[in-house]
C-alpha cells in the first residue's frame, strides 16, 4: 500500500519541480533582436545644439519580463567636433527605471561618453552620463574586465531583471529597478 502512496506523489513532486524550472526560464530578461531594437531606437538623438545620428546597426539590449526594455548604441559622430564625440559616444534608452553599478537611472534617455580617469592597477576609465543640454547627471568608475573577449557594446541577461553591460573591455552590472 505504502508503494502506491509514494509513487503518485513522487511523480507529482518532479512534475511540479519541472514546472517551476520552465517558469524560472521563462521569467529571465532576453536579449533584444535586430527587428525590436531597431524599433526601440531612434534614428537621431538630440543633444545639446545638436541632433546627433544613431548607429541602429550595432546596438545591445534586453527586454525585461514585464516587456519594458533597455537598449544602448552607438552615436555617429562624424561631422561633430572633437568635444561632441568625446562627450556623446553612446546613448542608453530605457522603458524602465535601472540601477548601472551605483547609479540609478530613470526611464528615458541619456548620453554616455567616457573619460580618462588617474588610477593605480592598470587603465581606469570613468564614463560620464549626461542629459540633452550637456549637463553631468553622475560618473561611474570603470576597471578593465578580464573575461571581456572583443571591442564593442553588448548586454547579456544575468537573471530576471539584471543583466551585464558590457562597453568594450569593461563591465557594468545592471538591473531593473
Amino acid at each position: 500500500m505504502r508503494r502506491l502512496t509514494l509513487g503518485p506523489l513522487t511523480v507529482l513532486l518532479l512534475i511540479g519541480l519541472a514546472s517551476q524550472s520552465v517558469f524560472a526560464q521563462q521569467d529571465f530578461c532576453k536579449p533584444l533582436d535586430a527587428e525590436s531594437g531597431r524599433r526601440f531606437l531612434p534614428d537621431r538623438v538630440p543633444m545639446e545644439s545638436e541632433s546627433i545620428p544613431v548607429d541602429n546597426k550595432t546596438f545591445a539590449g534586453v527586454e525585461f519580463p514585464n516587456k519594458s526594455r533597455i537598449a544602448i548604441a552607438a552615436l555617429l559622430g562624424a561631422g561633430l567636433s572633437p568635444e561632441m564625440q568625446q562627450k556623446y559616444q553612446f546613448v542608453l534608452i530605457s522603458e524602465a527605471r535601472v540601477k548601472l553599478d551605483r547609479w540609478s537611472i530613470p526611464a528615458g534617455m541619456i548620453g554616455l561618453g567616457p573619460a580618462s580617469a588617474g588610477g593605480q592597477g592598470g587603465p581606469i576609465l570613468s564614463l560620464v552620463a549626461r542629459d540633452f543640454i550637456g549637463t553631468e547627471i553622475d560618473t561611474i568608475i570603470l576597471k578593465l574586465d578580464p573575461s571581456a573577449k572583443d571591442e564593442r557594446v553588448s548586454m547579456t541577461p544575468t537573471g530576471p531583471t539584471s543583466f551585464d553591460l558590457h562597453i568594450g573591455k569593461y563591465l557594468i552590472k545592471g538591473a531593473q529597478r
